[in-house]
């Protein structure tokens, strides 16, 4: 969802995973992938 072309806007997954705010899913997601979304996004699209 986040790597694709037009992918889901952060505060739309926010809403759709659930958490309270941005700032809650950015760091669940640094914790569990070692980078945020905005790295995670970027290097997947470097690698294609």
């Amino acid at each position: 969802m986040l790597s694709e072309p037009g992918a889901i806007k952060l505060h739309k997954l926010v809403k759709a995973c659930g958490f309270p705010s941005v700032d809650r899913l950015r760091l669940v997601f640094k914790r569990l992938t070692g980078m945020t979304p905005m790295e995670y996004r970027q290097a997947a699209r470097a690698k294609k």
